[in-house]
């Protein structure tokens, strides 16, 4: 059974419209031929002194506060979600871009 194309053949996206698909990232890479591979990261760990800490927890103690008050603090997470994969849509799409760019002789990265 074949798939029905999601990006229209010869028109051109700006990184907006593909944050707007109403698909997830891995169809839309998968359609400009690349893939999406998600994985662990294993960072290194700061070891200094965190000079901003408690201003950082107070704020995201205040944020959730915020978000407990909304009555559909379910629907404003899951918008956030939906927020997040749209922006990895774009996110890969710009990555895909400046994989084909740099690949080419072209000196400035263009529309």
């Amino acid at each position: 059974m074949t798939r029905t194309p999601i990006l229209k053949q010869g028109q051109s996206y700006t990184f907006r419209q593909y944050f707007e698909l109403a698909f997830e990232p891995d169809a839309i890479l998968a359609e400009l031929g690349y893939s999406l591979a998600r994985t662990e990261l294993d960072l290194a760990q700061h070891t200094g002194e965190l000079d901003r800490l408690e201003e950082s927890q107070r704020r995201i103690r205040e944020n959730l506060l915020l978000a407990s008050r909304v009555n559909n603090a379910l629907l404003v997470v899951e918008a956030k979600n939906d927020d997040l994969a749209r922006g990895f849509t774009q996110l890969g799409a710009e990555l895909v871009a400046l994989d084909q760019w740099s690949d080419s002789e072209q000196p400035i990265l263009g529309f």
